[in-house]
């Protein structure tokens, strides 16, 4: 009573892969349809607008922590300024002073970090602040890691 021959889980299993096949395979088919038709008919390029913060990379040289005047919903790296490293168009490095970033999705920054960085125009000048790490390097790694690490 109950027991479960070796020859019904044969035929059940011969079920189970036609009918994984037969919902699976309309699906393969269909993502790849739909991946074609999306696909951007003319490359993407960067947005050259003008109201876009100008980009600069750089390297954190110097970091100068100080006690914060009031509390921080989402401190990320404390209160103070951080000193970078920057080069312009014509290759000539120059340091600019920027506050330490702070708030949700803030990276956290340590001497010695590559760094992007936004200038923005402001009555006193400019402002730049840290955005992200560069990642291009880490990045490079994730694409090109070996099929065995997937």
């Amino acid at each position: 009573m109950g027991a479960h021959h070796p020859r019904h889980a044969a035929a059940d299993s011969g079920t189970l892969r036609r009918l994984a096949v037969a919902v699976i395979a309309p699906l393969a088919v269909a993502t790849l349809a739909a991946m074609v038709w999306l696909w951007p008919s003319e490359p993407i390029t960067a947005n050259d607008d003008a109201a876009s913060a100008a980009e600069s990379q750089g390297r954190v040289t110097s970091i100068t922590r100080e006690a914060c005047r009031e509390a921080l919903t989402d401190d990320v790296n404390g209160c103070g300024a951080a000193v970078v490293t920057i080069e312009d168009a014509d290759g000539q490095e120059r340091q600019v002073e920027t506050l330490l970033p702070n708030g949700a999705g803030a990276p956290e920054i340590d001497e010695g970090d590559d760094v992007v960085l936004i200038e923005t125009e402001g009555p006193d000048g400019s402002t730049y602040s840290i955005v992200d790490h560069q990642r291009g390097f880490e990045l490079w790694v994730l694409w090109r890691r070996p099929s065995r690490w997937r």
